[in-house]
């Protein structure tokens, strides 16, 4: 496992967050409610994947609605990371 970027932020028990998270080659970026955001880049992220999981901290997670597609490249892609980071 690598650490990519880590986001501090307080999720309080029995309160329902948004979660999307998007690879594109080697970089991912991973939002919570739109507001909270990390990306990274990492080579194992490229390699072909048989399965997905999450690790949690703490005692347990719950998920809901949880749904994986494969989507095209958005040409729009570099200059919203870019947004992204200058608005950190």
């Amino acid at each position: 496992a690598a650490v990519l970027q880590t986001v501090k932020m307080t999720i309080k028990a029995s309160e329902w967050h948004t979660l999307v998270i998007e690879i594109l080659g080697r970089e991912m970026l991973a939002s919570v409610d739109g507001q909270h955001v990390g990306f990274g880049a990492h080579d194992a992220i490229a390699d072909p994947k048989a399965n997905i999981g999450f690790t949690v901290a703490g005692q347990s997670a719950e998920f809901k609605s949880l749904r994986v597609w494969e989507a095209q490249p958005n040409p729009a892609g570099p200059a919203h990371r870019a947004k992204l980071a200058a608005a950190k």
